[in-house]
């Protein structure tokens, strides 16, 4: 119910824009000592995920074709995703990006291992070397990227909804990914169990039975604040 009624707030504060307004930023995020996460698999994932997409983007913004496999396993992701307002469901976004932002377990892992892309790659996680929550991490972006009006926010799709939360609320008009996309990446082949957390976790949904509530408890938190009228 907190996600359902912060997600229709939401759309309403993001306005009538198009996905083809402004310049676009592709913001993806890891497992973060700040804020905790789904579990190291995800970054693997996320990591992947951007390969398959961004990796040979020629100059001209025009992607190559790229296969991410038929879906496995997460099937039981879709209809989380599948609530999304379709004015912020992006598909073309990938052509469109002029800049990567990079957060968490995602930056660290892509800075050992460069994407092969001529987009230009911003590593948001950390300030003088001490990481930061996502929060800060959208802030940063708008530092570096003062023109920036766009954001295609990319995670692992239980994390996304908060993190769309925090990208509107630093002044972003923020975009998702459509259900398919997330769907056709082999969790599995990451480390992942079926619905994206570390298959290696204590216990059967030991990751996700953590997670979700706390995700529930910053949404409560910001749907509180949307009712008196503040911002983060």
């Amino acid at each position: 119910v907190i996600v359902s009624a912060s997600l229709a707030v939401l759309s309403r504060l993001q306005g009538g824009g198009t996905e083809m307004d402004g310049p676009l930023a592709i913001v993806a995020f890891g497992t973060s000592s700040v804020d905790g996460g789904i579990g190291t698999c995800v970054d693997g994932a996320i990591v992947g995920l951007l390969r398959s997409k961004l990796s040979g983007l020629a100059a001209s913004g025009a992607p190559t074709t790229t296969t991410t496999g038929v879906p496995t396993g997460s099937e039981s992701l879709s209809p989380f995703l599948g609530k999304w307002p379709h004015e912020m469901v992006c598909r073309n976004c990938w052509s469109q990006a002029s800049v990567v932002a990079l957060h968490g377990g995602v930056a660290a892992r892509l800075g050992q291992a460069p994407l092969d892309s001529k987009v230009p790659v911003l590593n948001v996680g950390d300030r003088n070397g001490v990481a930061v929550s996502g929060n800060e991490a959208f802030l940063a972006l708008r530092s570096m990227r003062p023109g920036l009006g766009r954001v295609l926010v990319v995670g692992h799709p239980h994390r996304v909804p908060y993190l769309v939360l925090l990208g509107v609320s630093a002044g972003f008009r923020v975009l998702v990914l459509p259900s398919d996309e997330y769907d056709a990446l082999h969790w599995v082949d990451y480390g992942c169990d079926a619905l994206g957390y570390d298959s290696a976790a204590e216990g059967a949904g030991a990751s996700a039975c953590t997670s979700i509530p706390e995700t529930q408890r910053r949404f409560a938190t910001y749907h509180t604040l949307l009712q008196s009228g503040r911002k983060f």
